[in-house]
């Protein structure tokens, strides 16, 4: 078997992730990876601002994240939310467990 490198390029993605791109050729691709991933034991977020801000003054950068998407179909789960946590106060140190 013959095994041929595709060309590809590494770009950075909008979350700043590298991220590389190849074109595949017609027929079978084999595609290996191997990764080392060093994660912080650290919770992300732990510097959580101590102001909640109105969806009306959020910036247009997140506003992404409140829509539905093929991972978290928003609409359908949006009862379950409200049965769950709609008696959660709107505070920072609420928001921390969640």
């Amino acid at each position: 078997m013959v095994r041929q490198r595709l060309p590809s390029y590494e770009f950075q993605d909008s979350h700043g992730n590298i991220t590389y791109r190849s074109m595949l050729i017609p027929g079978r691709n084999e595609i290996h990876h191997d990764a080392l991933v060093a994660v912080s034991s650290e919770p992300d977020n732990r510097d959580v601002p101590n102001c909640i801000l109105p969806v009306s003054q959020l910036p247009p950068e997140v506003l992404r994240y409140t829509l539905p998407s093929r991972y978290c179909d928003s609409d359908k789960l949006m009862d379950l939310a409200w049965n769950n946590f709609g008696q959660i106060t709107n505070t920072p140190s609420a928001c921390r467990p969640l």
